[in-house]
């Protein structure tokens, strides 16, 4: 794992080879598992993703069974990142968030998810594709920068949940995400 803190175009953090290859194995066979429960955005009445996107609110689909998720287990370990974070102020607010979720989304060729702010004080986003890779586009834009980070497979971005971003389309197939929202007081 590597961590690099950045205060330009704003504060955020690139955490690359964020899962351990062990980690990464699990995730992607639960990610294989779980494409059937995922939803499209009429379902999840999710106004941003077009109709190529489906995801799975994995908090809802494991209610009460949090541990029968590896994703939602091994995700736990953004919390003991204290250290190797704290060159980005924002991340000083991790340790006092009380209530979290995660999804996990699905881009199908076509697929995009319009510009928006998250809800949190604290958004985590982790690229995760099929290897070799399959697909081109779908990079995460932070539109008020025109900023395209470099996100290879495995890496997490950890900005604030303010921040305007997106997903630009995506041609080709097997690019998914792990989609983290940090609260306080929720």
């Amino acid at each position: 794992m590597q961590v690099k803190n950045y205060k330009e175009p704003f504060y955020h953090s690139i955490i690359e080879d964020f899962y351990s290859d062990i980690e990464l194995s699990d995730i992607l066979a639960e990610i294989k598992d779980l494409k059937e429960h995922s939803l499209g955005p009429s379902e999840t009445g999710d106004p941003r993703a077009n109709t190529l996107m489906t995801a799975v609110q994995l908090d809802r689909h494991y209610i009460n069974r949090r541990n029968d998720s590896k994703i939602l287990t091994h995700n736990r370990k953004m919390f003991y990142l204290e250290e190797e974070l704290k060159d980005n102020p924002f991340a000083r607010y991790l340790p006092y968030t009380n209530d979290d979720v995660t999804q996990l989304n699905y881009y199908k060729d076509g697929a995009e998810y319009k510009h928006h702010a998250d809800h949190g004080v604290l958004s985590a986003v982790t690229i995760l594709h099929d290897e070799p890779k399959q697909y081109i586009g779908g990079d995460l834009v932070f539109t008020d920068y025109n900023y395209i980070p470099k996100l290879k497979n495995n890496t997490t971005i950890l900005f604030s949940s303010f921040q305007q971003h997106g997903v630009t389309p995506c041609a080709g197939n097997g690019r998914y995400s792990i989609n983290q929202f940090y609260f306080i007081n929720r």
